[in-house]
């Protein structure tokens, strides 16, 4: 296996190999080459677990409580309670996906998608990375150390990354019959939107809704392509969302921010919490904070202030309960 030790840029390739992913259910080993990430603002991400006893900061004051917990009946409560403890998603992959009314192929694929992107080897690269730091700074920090070892830990069981890659593609295989309710939502949503048929868009995205799930509606961009297609305007960076236009670049990066920033809870996965650890096992910016990790990425190379900063965590309180409220029509009109 090659190995990989992420640089500054490839500390956000995971951005575009998660939307790469569900969009098309390649089911290929997505590239961990550094590449040139889109600008936050337009790279709307899916989720990924808490880390097991990561602290998780509030990310906006007003966030509402009832956006956190999982609507009662959703078909990946279960799971997802399975997988926020679980130390082994080889194991959680295994007993999922023999369960496709709860949602298990889809998080199923979720986790072997991870492992197949090369974690399942980077025990051996963590091990690499942290000897480089100490002999370059002659020291590490706790969190890089701590971060480090929880990412590689969760793919370890697999043999190899290919391993991992091949499972996801039996899981996929075996999801085509749709019964799946989130992968057959997913697939709806994202077809729909591929048509730019803005009823069936509509109709798909309740459905969507009306699961439940707190991972679903952030999958392959769902609701960043939806604000996209509700804009109406020759500016394909355009978005709309709950009865405003954003055609203002720095609004534009306010509601991208809000978005990615609703993609995480105390329950549902989230992406950042990769993308963090990415960056400890690299050597650039390593905190164990969601809010000083989406700082940094907006605040800094993006051109927010502060106070634009904790407007756009602000809005995403609001995605959050749209979605939770199933208000399609804030995403689509």
């Amino acid at each position: 296996m090659k190995k990989w030790i992420p640089g500054a840029a490839g500390v956000v390739v995971v951005f575009v190999a998660i939307a790469a992913f569900y969009s098309t259910y390649a089911g290929n080993k997505p590239s961990l080459t550094p590449t040139n990430p889109p600008p936050p603002a337009t790279a709307q991400l899916p989720g990924r677990i808490v880390p097991e006893n990561q602290s998780v900061p509030a990310l906006a004051a007003t966030q509402p409580s009832a956006t956190t917990a999982l609507v009662s009946g959703a078909p990946s409560v279960k799971l997802l309670a399975e997988l926020r403890e679980s130390k082994d998603w080889r194991a959680f992959a295994l007993s999922a996906r023999s369960r496709p009314e709860e949602g298990g192929r889809f998080y199923a694929m979720y986790v072997t998608n991870y492992c197949g992107m090369g974690i399942a080897g980077m025990p051996e690269v963590a091990r690499e990375a942290i000897a480089n730091r100490v002999a370059t700074t002659g020291t590490v920090t706790p969190p890089a150390l701590e971060m480090t070892n929880k990412l590689s830990a969760y793919c370890a069981a697999f043999s190899s990354s290919e391993e991992a890659t091949d499972l996801f593609k039996s899981v996929k295989d075996a999801a085509a019959d749709n019964r799946d309710p989130l992968v057959a939502a997913t697939k709806r949503a994202s077809a729909a939107l591929d048509a730019k048929s803005e009823a069936e868009a509509t109709s798909a995205f309740k459905q969507l809704f009306a699961l439940g799930d707190p991972v679903a509606p952030y999958f392959n961009q769902m609701l960043n392509r939806a604000m996209r297609m509700s804009a109406k305007t020759d500016n394909r960076e355009d978005l709309w969302f709950d009865g405003k236009l954003y055609s203002d670049v720095t609004q534009r990066t306010m509601l991208g921010l809000a978005v990615v920033a609703a993609s995480c809870s105390a329950q549902a996965p989230c992406e950042i919490d990769i993308q963090m650890m990415l960056g400890c096992l690299g050597g650039q910016f390593c905190t164990d904070s969601r809010q000083d990790y989406l700082r940094h990425l907006y605040v800094v190379p993006n051109g927010l202030t502060d106070a634009q900063f904790a407007e756009g965590l602000t809005l995403a309180g609001r995605v959050q309960t749209r979605v939770a409220e199933r208000r399609a029509d804030a995403f689509l009109r």
